[in-house]
Parts: C-alpha cells; sequence; structure tokens
C-alpha cells in the first residue's frame, strides 16, 4: 500500500488544519477531534503532499485545486504505511479520527483484471489520447509552470474514445469525448476546440472531468463487455487517477461499476503472441512496437495518428489482420540446396591455337634485288 501522507498546517489566531491523503481537509476542534473543514469541502479529499520547485509544500485536492505553504506555516509532515498506523498515531496524541473516515477511503480502481489471452467474441476497443499535468504559478505578469502529480500521475486523459465491436461487425457504440482540467497547458484547450468545434463554453461543460467519467461508466462500462487495449497500462492508470479524483461523487451505482472485475485484451500482448506461434523457444518474448507502425507493416495507413477515436479503429482492423496471420498456414524455410549447374557450362573449353604472323627478315636490306 503507498504511503499515506499526513500534513498539519499551523493556522495562527485559530484552530489547525490536517491534511491526510485520502481525505477530506480536517480542522482541529476543541475537543480533540478533526472535523471537516467547512471552506474546503467543496474541494474533495487530498490526493497529494508534495513539495513545488520553491521548496513550499503543496497539498492538492480532488478537484485539482492546491494550497501552497511554506515550512513556517507547518507543524508536522509525516507519512504512515498503513491507516491503522495514522490512527494509532493521532490517538497516541488525543485526536480522534471520524469514524466516518476510517478504513480504506479510495479503493484500488481497475486492480480486480482478469487479462485474456483470446479475441473476445464481443467487445469495445478503447483508447486514450493523453495530456501533461503542469503546476500554474503567476507571478506578477509572468506565468511559470512546472510538470506535477495528481492522483499518482504526471499525466491525465485528454481524450477517451470507444468502439464497439462483436468480431469484426461493429455494434454502433461510438464514444468520443475530451477532457478539460486546470493542469493542462492552454494549448490541450485549444486543441480540443479545434476538433470538436464547439464555442467555448460548450466545450467547458461537456468536457468537464466528471461529466465524461460519468457518460464513460453509463455507456461503455455498464455494458460489462470486455475491454481491448492496444496497451493497456497507461490507459487504465490514467482512467483508475480519473475515477480516484471524483469517486466520492459518484453515485453508488457508479461506484459499483468501476469497482467491479474487469476483463482486458491486451493487442499488443496479441501482437507478441502471433510473432511467437512458432517460435516455443521464445514464447515469453514482449514486443514493444507502437500501433501505428504495426499498421504500417500490415498495410494499414491511419491519416489521423493520435487521435483517440482514429486509433481505436486502426486497433479493431490491425486485431483483424493479425488473426488472419494466425490463422494461415505455417511455410517452413528448408535447408538451401546448391544450385543446379547445367552440362554445357561444364564441359572442357575448346582450346584455341596460337595466331600466325607473317614472318619478314628485319635484316633484309632496303633497295636489294631479287633475282
Amino acid at each position: 500500500m503507498a504511503q499515506i501522507s499526513l500534513l498539519e498546517r499551523i493556522a495562527p489566531g485559530q484552530r489547525n488544519y490536517f491534511y491526510i491523503v485520502g481525505y477530506p481537509a480536517y480542522r482541529f476542534t476543541p475537543q480533540h477531534q478533526l472535523a471537516v473543514a467547512p471552506e474546503n469541502t467543496k474541494m474533495g479529499n487530498v490526493t497529494q503532499i508534495d513539495r513545488d520547485a520553491a521548496q513550499r509544500y503543496v497539498v492538492r485536492f480532488q478537484t485539482g485545486q492546491q494550497i501552497l505553504l511554506t515550512d513556517k506555516r507547518v507543524a508536522q509532515n509525516r507519512e504512515f504505511a498503513t491507516v491503522a498506523a495514522l490512527t494509532q498515531y493521532l490517538q497516541e496524541r488525543g485526536i480522534v479520527l471520524p469514524a466516518a473516515a476510517t478504513g480504506e477511503v479510495t479503493p484500488p480502481i481497475f486492480k480486480s483484471l482478469q487479462v485474456t489471452q483470446q479475441l473476445p467474441r464481443e467487445y469495445i476497443v478503447v483508447d486514450c489520447e493523453f495530456a501533461q499535468l503542469f503546476q500554474t504559478q503567476r507571478q506578477a505578469d509572468q506565468i511559470h509552470r512546472t510538470q506535477t502529480t495528481v492522483a499518482g500521475v504526471n499525466f491525465g486523459v485528454f481524450q477517451l474514445s470507444a468502439l464497439g465491436y462483436c468480431g469484426e461487425r461493429a455494434t454502433g457504440l461510438r464514444f468520443n469525448r475530451y477532457v478539460d482540467r486546470p493542469e493542462f497547458a492552454p494549448e490541450m484547450k485549444l486543441r480540443g476546440l479545434a476538433e470538436t468545434g464547439l464555442t467555448l463554453t460548450t466545450y467547458t461543460q461537456q468536457a468537464a472531468p466528471l461529466t465524461v467519467l460519468r457518460a464513460f461508466i453509463a455507456q461503455v462500462l455498464a455494458q460489462h463487455l470486455p475491454l481491448v487495449l492496444w496497451n493497456y497500462h497507461n490507459d487504465l492508470k490514467a482512467l483508475a487517477a480519473l475515477v480516484r479524483l471524483h469517486l466520492t461523487e459518484l453515485t453508488e451505482a457508479e461506484r459499483a461499476i468501476v469497482l467491479a472485475p474487469l476483463t482486458i485484451f491486451d493487442g499488443e500482448s496479441y501482437m507478441s503472441q502471433v510473432l511467437n506461434r512458432h517460435n516455443p523457444g521464445h514464447s515469453s518474448v514482449e514486443y514493444h512496437l507502437p500501433l501505428n507502425g504495426v499498421a504500417g507493416l500490415l498495410n494499414i495507413v491511419n491519416p489521423h495518428q493520435h487521435h483517440a477515436l482514429w486509433d481505436a479503429q486502426t486497433t479493431q482492423l490491425v486485431l483483424v489482420e493479425l488473426a488472419k496471420l494466425q490463422q494461415q498456414a505455417v511455410r517452413v524455410v528448408q535447408v538451401p540446396e546448391s544450385p543446379a549447374v547445367p552440362a554445357s557450362d561444364t564441359a572442357t573449353t575448346v582450346s584455341q591455337s596460337p595466331r600466325r604472323f607473317a614472318w619478314w627478315p628485319h635484316h633484309s636490306r632496303r633497295g636489294v634485288r631479287r633475282r
């Protein structure tokens, strides 16, 4: 389990604040209890506590908001391996953790995975486009951006697409949404506006992270079909981080869906399986090749690479072609034989007699007349 960070913030003239990863922001009451700080309730749970480039403490929340604290404003900063260790530490100091918050606040997301080696009969191809997360600092007329981490990752889902299939037949499911987050660089919003053609107001509403997440749960995850991805690791990592940010805002039904076991088929692993199918000595070799590179080898051209919807379609076409290759009869390489040499080439060569030249006596004198 990841370390649980605790930071106590000094609040001169009022009660101290406690920030604990996975919990809401608390205030220390005169009754030696922790109560949720009312001014921070809309910010959600604390997702991370770390330091920025200026060595200030940064407390990050589910909504993407953050609080910056200098050393003078921090009474203590500690880490605990388990919730029990955290609870015991607080109890030894006479501080009671609210009962409603005791236990695993953020359950593991997408941890109950079943990775199947066989392409399912009916499935949903999913692809994500990512964007780096940045912390923005404004000083006078200057803006400084430094790469940051939120909910354990330094990148987030920018575009999320899904296409439904039953074999080679499309089922009609077509999901394509963009995500707008304050941690993204401004050019990502401009890209989203250009690709969707929406107005700024509409794009901001439709691309709100919670709105996109709920739509993805309702239209994709609620079907409880296997998800097919080219390489699922980064996609699920970013999706899990998005879920953790908004888990407390989901309904019980939505929470049950995102916490349910999930079946995954990995396209890149399938490619390795096809390449190794007749090479038992290297059956465990994993090949890591980019999707569009493999598509090019199979004579498939994706005119809009790094666009989630087009990449999802490309994944489907590549898997279909790989399945065809897997079914083709094998051609075993035979030992090369020496080429046959024609008989005419081995016949003895015809010797050529030396050329005869006319002989003229060099010692003959000019002007001598023969009789």
